[in-house]
């Protein structure tokens, strides 16, 4: 199974979403591209999700791997 991995900058100041819901851009970001990938591959493997800080930015990494 091949690992996938995305990565995500976000404004700190645009993290607040615009649909009304309570998650904000960066967790929409990351719903919206985890489920665009094989649902097989989402079902069988780890999630990963790493968040660090980057000045005013905030830098996301999504690893699905099988190991």
């Amino acid at each position: 199974m091949p690992i996938v991995a995305k990565s995500f900058l976000h404004n700190d100041d645009k993290m607040v979403g615009t649909s009304g819901d309570a998650d904000g851009n960066l967790a929409e970001d990351v719903q919206d591209w985890i489920t665009s990938q094989d649902a097989e591959l989402v079902a069988t493997t780890n999630l990963n999700v790493t968040c660090t800080k980057y000045g005013s930015k905030i830098f996301t990494l999504v690893v699905l791997d099988s190991d």
